[in-house]
């Protein structure tokens, strides 16, 4: 229930019925990029991480619409809960990264280690402190982390 739309300079993702999931989750990258230009690569990390968490997911969620008789106030909805989110694994993401960014990076290239144990994956937005590095493709050498 996830969806990448990119036309030019602007990037959207969408969260279908992701009840604020992807927000809480992966706040850290949003936050830090809102409003920011990210190359095509970036965006498309982005995407893969927004992705791979909603796809942790299972079962689906509660919702309830209120309005006001008089219908003076918009409608609001409340998350009422239900589903659970099964535990993050790094090798698993390293697989959808890869398809993820494939249109950039040569997902064949022996240079680049798609993971490496216990937890290792390439990122296109982040230094090796795990803080966000937003920089042109061409400031990135293959498999730099």
């Amino acid at each position: 229930m996830t969806l990448a739309i990119r036309m030019g300079e602007v990037g959207i993702i969408v969260a279908l019925e992701d009840a604020g999931r992807a927000q809480h989750t992966c706040s850290t990258y949003l936050d830090e990029v809102a409003g920011r230009k990210l190359h095509p690569v970036q965006f498309d990390e982005l995407y893969a991480r927004v992705f791979y968490q909603l796809s942790l997911v299972h079962g689906g969620g509660k919702y309830i619409t209120f309005q006001t008789a008089d219908e003076t106030q918009p409608a609001r909805t409340q998350v009422l809960g239900g589903g659970y989110t099964q535990e993050w694994s790094q090798e698993e993401f390293s697989k959808v990264l890869q398809l993820c960014v494939s249109e950039w990076v040569d997902a064949n290239s022996n240079e680049i280690e798609w993971f490496v144990p216990p937890n290792r994956v390439p990122s296109w937005m982040m230094d090796s402190t795990g803080a966000v590095d937003i920089r042109s493709l061409a400031d990135w050498k293959p498999g730099q982390h």
